[in-house]
């Protein structure tokens, strides 16, 4: 049985290994805030909250096969096959969620799972190892929508700086 060690901590047991691995990946710490005191009141900005069932077809045609899916366990390869009646659904679900600025908690849910990184010399180390968080694939073409309308308006109002400009 595979040992896990981080620092001088040492993991044998699956408790001990998860308790490891969460001590890592997801530490507690505070955010400092001060950099961004300036931008709490600046006046909000407007971002279009509809969509049509064309941009959610070519969103989900952009959206990879082989991306793994969430705790749901639907590839968006299934969602493809689906056709118009799932367009037709998730925009339908998206307007909603634009509209009333919500996206369901359900939706939010992530199942993290822990890779192994590529070639290292040892696995018994905590830092050779990697978490990803697997998300609905539903979800992930809202959030696509929202990002692609947040991308919109602040560029629209020039408010990132030139070195996040992507060229």
């Amino acid at each position: 049985m595979l040992t896990l060690r981080a620092g001088e901590r040492v993991g044998v047991d699956h408790n001990a290994k998860v308790a490891l691995i969460k001590k890592r990946f997801f530490p507690t710490v505070q955010a400092d805030l001060s950099d961004i005191a300036s931008q709490i009141n600046r006046a909000p900005f407007i971002v279009e909250q509809t969509t049509t069932v064309e941009e959610i077809a070519t969103t989900l045609a952009s959206c990879s096969s082989s991306s793994a899916p969430g705790d749901d366990e639907i590839p968006f390869h299934f969602l493809k096959a689906l056709g118009d009646p799932i367009h037709h659904t998730l925009a339908y679900l998206t307007n909603v969620s634009l509209r009333l600025e919500y996206l369901p908690p359900f939706l939010k849910k992530a199942r993290t799972i822990v890779l192994k990184k590529p070639g290292k010399a040892t696995y018994e180390l905590a830092s050779s190892w990697r978490p990803i968080a697997l998300l609905k694939t539903i979800g992930k073409v809202i959030e696509k929508i929202v990002v692609k309308r947040i991308r919109e308006a602040i560029e629209a109002k020039n408010l990132l700086p030139p070195s996040q400009i992507e060229v």
